[in-house]
């Protein structure tokens, strides 16, 4: 059985534990959080007490979270009820969900706060996207022109890479990917040059049967399926 990296934009995606349903959780730009079932087109939205800018959702789908100014407001994926809003000090940038659901990152001007807690890892600049390794020792953040890469364990900052990139993500295999204009980059080496037509989001997973992109144009395609185990296709210098 071949698996396929699965790249995607715009949108995150979540499968409620109590049903057979696979839900698309979505932060759109009005002061409420919609949600799509995809086996079956039902639509439904939870009221936020403002414009949603960034979402994340638990790798179980039982929860999702939503950046909404300085707060951020979980929702119950099964009930779709929305909890109390948590104050992270800064208006929230990006949302990044540990690889076991306990622990949710919140970026902020001036660091990255962990939900639920007082604790802080400072980071200069505004942190504009979030990425956790599977095994969920690191996190990595765009932060103005540079990729920082925290210790998770000792809370702090240990690698500072000067790169322009829109997003990030790790690989299964703990290999963390950027994509820098029309490159997707390995900070450990590796490149895939991509062409035009890239932008947005980039996430790396597996599933079977699976290769899909949203809002990008990928005739390279094929030179990213090595991605899902960690290594670089064969097209790739």
């Amino acid at each position: 059985m071949r698996r396929w990296p699965l790249l995607l934009g715009l949108v995150v995606l979540g499968w409620p534990p109590a049903a057979c349903a696979r839900v698309v959780a979505i932060a759109g730009a009005d002061r409420a959080a919609t949600f799509t079932d995809v086996s079956n087109g039902a639509v439904a939205q939870v009221a936020l007490p403002g414009r949603a800018r960034t979402v994340a959702v638990a790798p179980d789908g039982s929860r999702a979270w939503f950046g909404v100014g300085a707060r951020v407001v979980p929702v119950d994926l099964a009930s779709r009820q929305a909890g109390a809003p948590i104050r992270v000090g800064g208006r929230v940038t990006a949302l990044a969900v540990s690889s076991d659901g306990a622990r949710v990152y919140a970026a902020r001007p001036g660091g990255i706060a962990v939900i639920g807690t007082s604790e802080v890892i400072h980071v200069d600049g505004t942190p504009r996207a979030l990425a956790i390794s599977r095994g969920g020792t690191r996190l990595a953040a765009l932060s103005g022109p540079r990729i920082v890469v925290v210790d998770l364990e000792r809370a702090r900052v240990v690698r500072r890479v000067r790169l322009r990139a829109s997003a990030l993500a790790y690989s299964p295999r703990g290999a963390l990917w950027v994509l820098a204009g029309r490159r997707l980059v390995a900070l450990g080496g590796g490149v895939v040059q991509l062409g035009r037509g890239y932008g947005g989001g980039l996430a790396i997973g597996t599933l079977a049967y699976i290769r899909v992109v949203l809002a990008m144009r990928i005739p390279e395609a094929e030179q990213l399926r090595g991605l899902a185990r960690g290594r670089v296709g064969p097209r790739s210098d």
